[in-house]
């Protein structure tokens, strides 16, 4: 009885709280509509116009916007977005080719048994904004083409925008194949393709904050007595000691020879993710791998300037790396997982993988069987260790100084089938993984024969 009441009381909460967002609708939506009418100039002249319906992470946010201006582009674009927990509010300040308007929400902010609440709540009120952002466009910019996220990934299952032939192949696969994880995402495969291969001005913030760090970043050179000046390294974490033990990359410490590497080669280091507030590794390579705290700068505009300025990005899989990605640099990925994922353009280094009888799992079957994440499956993903990482590195700095002809990677990419993410990324995997998946093939299969021979000896004693 006593668990019933409780289980009402919590709906009636839920119910009224609700009732109360509901409530307040109508001052959030007066409030909206006076932004967007003291922004009315940028309305007018836009040619499209992006609409904010739907709550967006900061991921998603940068892939909105880089669809918009790849599909349109050379239109007057306008995208608008709410201002997120978690956002970067120098995102809106990177692009060239788009005009971008954050807001925040004009809501309530109210705690509730340990609880952080929005009233309205986020859904509605992006409803609600999307709504009146459409009926304001209307009126002031009846020319614009008005379209959503939806309809912005909609426009990328376009197979037009692919070469002939891989087109046929993506149309053949999905016929053959509906529900094969390979292509149940077309328009995230083709808009990668897109990065891989079309060019477009590259994200940047202004002259002046540019300047500003890089100031900071040479003074921070000088005082650790490197006079000379370095090339930039985006270095990107994601070790969170997540319950999950496949969210997980490297420990940070693990990258610590490769960083030595890395700065012997004449880079100056940027910690980025969950790297960011190591101050050990700022005091020991003195002035060459720098945080936020050492630039007397806000986080928010260090890690803008890493990801949109760094000449390389070494790290692991994550949001971090895609946001590089799109300026094109030289990346590698580390810690890969899903195998069916990918990063446009970027030497790709998987997690490594094995049975539950600890044998490692073959690329071909993690090219099909293993490539996409499914908690059923009978394996269990490991990331890279320091050896790995090392030799990761080295690879990836020699191939930048001397690219290798032709495919240069491994050829083990080839049992991916031309329509995969991995494919249609342009992906090249780290020759160095396929060495050392190899080496642990050829060690399991010796231990293999040495028990099976061990096996036959004792049952010939017996």
């Amino acid at each position: 009885m006593l668990n019933k009441i409780k289980l009402l009381l919590k709906r009636i909460n839920r119910i009224g709280m609700a009732a109360v967002g509901y409530l307040l609708l109508p001052i959030s939506g007066a409030v909206f509509i006076a932004r967007l009418l003291v922004n009315w100039r940028r309305i007018r002249r836009a040619e499209i116009i992006v609409i904010p319906n739907q709550k967006l992470n900061f991921g998603n946010t940068v892939i909105v916007i880089d669809m918009a201006r790849r599909i349109y582009a050379g239109k007057n674009i306008l995208v608008l977005f709410p201002q997120d927990r978690g956002h970067n509010p120098y995102l809106a300040r990177v692009w060239s080719d788009a005009d971008v308007y954050t807001f925040p929400r004009f809501c309530l902010s109210v705690r509730f048994k340990s609880r952080h609440l929005l009233l309205p709540e986020r859904t509605p009120h992006d409803r609600m904004a999307g709504a009146l952002t459409k009926f304001l466009a209307r009126i002031l910019a009846p020319q614009a083409e008005l379209i959503d996220p939806v309809g912005l990934r909609e426009k990328f299952n376009n197979l037009d925008l692919l070469p002939l032939h891989l087109g046929a192949d993506v149309a053949a696969w999905k016929k053959e194949k509906p529900n094969d994880p390979m292509i149940l995402s077309v328009w995230y495969s083709i808009y990668n393709y897109c990065i891989s291969a079309q060019d477009v001005p590259p994200m940047r913030l202004s002259n002046l904050l540019r300047d500003q760090v890089r100031g900071r970043l040479a003074v921070a050179r000088r005082a650790g007595g490197h006079e000379t000046d370095a090339k930039l390294c985006v270095f990107y974490s994601k070790y969170a000691e997540n319950s999950i033990h496949h969210l997980n990359g490297s420990p940070i410490d693990d990258y610590i020879p490769a960083f030595e590497k890395i700065i012997g080669r004449g880079y100056q280091i940027m910690l980025t993710g969950d790297s960011g507030r190591r101050d050990d590794l700022v005091q020991r390579f003195k002035g060459m791998v720098v945080n936020e705290e050492a630039l007397s700068i806000s986080r928010d505009l260090f890690n803008m300037y890493a990801a949109t300025e760094a000449d390389i990005f070494v790290g692991d899989n994550g949001g971090g790396a895609f946001l590089s990605s799109i300026n094109t640099k030289h990346q590698l990925v580390m810690n890969s997982y899903p195998f069916l994922s990918s990063v446009p353009n970027a030497w790709i280094f998987h997690m490594w993988a094995h049975y539950e009888d600890g044998r490692p799992v073959p690329y071909d079957e993690l090219a099909t069987t293993y490539a996409s994440y499914d908690p059923g499956h009978n394996i269990h993903v490991e990331p890279n260790d320091m050896d790995d990482i090392l030799a990761a590195v080295e690879f990836f700095l020699d191939e930048i100084d001397a690219p290798s002809e032709g495919i240069g990677g491994s050829k083990l990419v080839l049992e991916w089938p031309t329509v995969s993410l991995f494919r249609m990324s342009n992906s090249t995997l780290s020759p160095v993984y396929e060495r050392r998946l190899l080496e642990k093939l050829s060690q399991a299969d010796g231990a293999s024969v040495k028990s099976g021979a061990s096996g036959k000896i004792a049952a010939t004693e017996g």
